[in-house]
């Protein structure tokens, strides 16, 4: 496998901005999943090819 090769430092900034961004994105979703699932106070969710998540992935 490859690496990631940046030449610029500010490249190098940019790519953590990405990487920032993605991961704030995956804590809304999941913040946003969590809380719908205990407004309609579930515990569990049926996901597509699994039987039951107690912690709902976000990849689904």
């Amino acid at each position: 496998m490859y690496g990631i090769f940046v030449k610029t430092p500010k490249r190098v900034l940019a790519l953590a901005y990405v990487f920032l961004l993605g991961l704030l994105l995956y804590a809304i979703i999941q913040h946003r999943v969590r809380q719908g699932m205990w407004e309609d106070q579930q515990t569990a969710l049926a996901i597509a090819g699994a039987k039951f998540a107690l912690r709902p992935p976000v990849h689904y």
